[in-house]
Formats: structure tokens, sequence, C-alpha cells
């Protein structure tokens, strides 16, 4: 199952989260505010869902959250944050075609970049093709 939930309702979520019985994917990072931090009890939350094994986490729509111009600075704690809980449960997406956004669309290359800022070469594999392939059981190459 795939949701969106906004990050300030991440701590009452959590222990509803725990019980389901399905892989569960929370996209665009958890969508907790950037001035929040990382330290926020929501986006903390969101890091043990990751680390206890049930819960996968997409990168995706930095542009959307950030308050900075790209590489959106102020989303990168996060975005390594979320790769360092759950190196296996973390995955990408460009969030094209980009359906709720009110601005200029991003160049969805420049979304790929940011993974590259985010993480080192051998984590890159992982979120773009290991973890993938595991979550959504596509077959091995």
């Amino acid at each position: 199952m795939q949701i969106q939930v906004e990050g300030r309702g991440l701590s009452a979520l959590a222990p509803r989260f725990r019980g389901l019985a399905t892989p569960l994917v929370i996209d665009h990072m958890g969508r907790v505010p950037p001035e929040l931090g990382v330290q926020y009890p929501g986006f903390q939350a969101l890091l043990a869902l990751l680390r206890e094994g049930n819960t996968w986490v997409k990168l995706s729509s930095a542009y959307a959250m950030s308050k900075r111009p790209y590489p959106y600075d102020d989303v990168a704690p996060f975005a390594k944050a979320l790769i360092e809980a759950g190196p296996s449960r973390v995955v990408w997406g460009s969030n094209w075609p980009h359906p709720s956004y009110k601005g200029v669309p991003p160049v969805d290359a420049t979304q790929l970049d940011l993974l590259a800022y985010w993480a080192p070469a051998e984590m890159r594999q992982r979120i773009l093709v290991d973890n993938p392939a595991k979550l959504y059981g596509f077959p091995s190459v």
C-alpha cells in the first residue's frame, strides 16, 4: 500500500501503520516541513517505522517540500536520514507528471541528480534497482 501523509500526522498514525499486514510505502519522504527539522517527532516516528521493517519510504518531491531553490538544501538532511535509517527500505520516484504541484514543474533529470547529492554510488544501486525489485517483486536481472 502506498500513501501520502502530512508529516505532522506521522506520530499519531505510526501505531496504526505498525499493525498493517502489508508493506507500506510512505510517499514524498513523509512530507515533513523542512523548517521543523529532522528531530521533529513525526519524522522521528517515520525513521522508527523504517527501522522496524514493514515500512518503505519513497524519496520524491523534494521540490514540493523545499523552501529553497534546487538542490533543495533544506530537504537534504531528511533524505540522508531516511537513507541511513532504512538503506534497504528506500526507493526513488520522480513524481512525474507532478499532478498537484502548483509551481513550474521541475526537470525530472535534475530530480534524479539529487540522489547523487544524498547517497553514495553503492547506495544509489540499492535505491534505484535492488530495493524496488524487492518491494515490487520485479525479477532479478
